[in-house]
């Protein structure tokens, strides 16, 4: 708008210029008669388009103020935020990444000194490089659904089954720590347009985190239900809840809670909530002290 505004404004000075002096002293005089008078609206014309143009001027450089004065500190405050924000993913991602190859150096300095044993050495080494891999892999996932969504092909995926796997598979996990783990679906399938990996990861990310955060003996439960056309997945826990502070943080990228353990990367519900949002749908949570959580996804 400054540019466009600032042109505006040369030519309507030029303008102004051919009309009082250009028109005035080189036009007028040399034609006589009809050519007069053709000079004349000539002139007239362009003393319309010179007056045009600088009301536009006026009004694009007051409107261009205002805007300014008004939202400068919006668009100030929103970059600020996502400087500082970028700035956090940085820092965590390095403090992630510092930890695995730290101890990959390590290792490879007892195996130089023929300190370690290399096949030892060697499938350490191969556990954490998958486990840099995977943090990179997710968050690059993360950033990928969050700007253009879920770009795979989709299907008709029955979310049934999709619970029904996740629970045959963190279930006997849950069992073995004295957990009542719950499962309750519906016996007719819940179509649903999606990529069954990714909805597969929603799933198993809930479930993991209710199973990780809850104390030995407490019961998880998983819901899936279909009502008034929306289809809602319930994961919950009678464990010791997300303190109220964390809780309007526990979507972002890195963010790791003040009870947290110190297991996992902070991705993995930054990773359900684009997942989640991508198709359209919403996640929200329910948690108090001691008292337990519900994570709550509806599509």
């Amino acid at each position: 708008m400054a540019s466009v505004s600032i042109l505006a404004g040369l030519t309507a000075f030029i303008l102004y210029q051919v009309e009082l002096h250009g028109s005035q002293s080189h036009v007028c005089p040399v034609v006589e008669g009809m050519e007069q008078m053709h000079a004349s609206v000539h002139a007239f014309h362009v003393e319309q388009i010179a007056h045009t143009l600088f009301w536009s001027w006026l009004a694009m450089s007051l409107t261009a103020g205002l805007v300014g004065y008004f939202f400068a500190p919006f668009i100030t405050r929103s970059a600020e935020e996502a400087m500082e924000n970028l700035v956090k993913s940085a820092d965590a991602i390095a403090h992630d990444m510092r930890t695995p190859l730290a101890r990959l150096s390590v290792r490879a300095e007892m195996a130089v000194a023929k300190q370690e044993n290399l096949e030892t050495f060697a499938g350490e080494v191969m556990g954490e490089t998958e486990s840099l891999i995977s943090l990179v892999n997710t968050y690059l996932e993360i950033a990928r659904t969050e700007r253009n969504g879920d770009e795979e092909k989709k299907s008709e995926v029955d979310l049934t089954e999709v619970v029904r796997e996740v629970a045959d598979l963190f279930g006997p996990s849950a069992e073995s720590l004295g957990m009542k783990f719950i499962v309750d679906v519906p016996a007719d399938p819940i179509a649903y347009s999606c990529t069954r990996g990714k909805m597969i990861r929603v799933v198993g990310n809930l479930v993991d985190n209710a199973i990780k955060y809850s104390a030995l003996g407490c019961t998880v439960s998983v819901r899936l239900a279909r009502r008034m056309g929306r289809i809602t997945l319930e994961v919950s826990d009678n464990g010791p809840g997300i303190p109220k502070e964390d809780q309007k943080h526990i979507f972002e990228t890195f963010y790791r809670g003040k009870t947290h353990s110190g297991e996992g990367t902070g991705l993995g519900l930054a990773l359900v909530h684009a997942i989640v949002s991508s198709y359209g749908g919403s996640i929200s949570l329910e948690s108090k002290p001691d008292a337990g959580t519900t994570f709550r996804v509806t599509l």
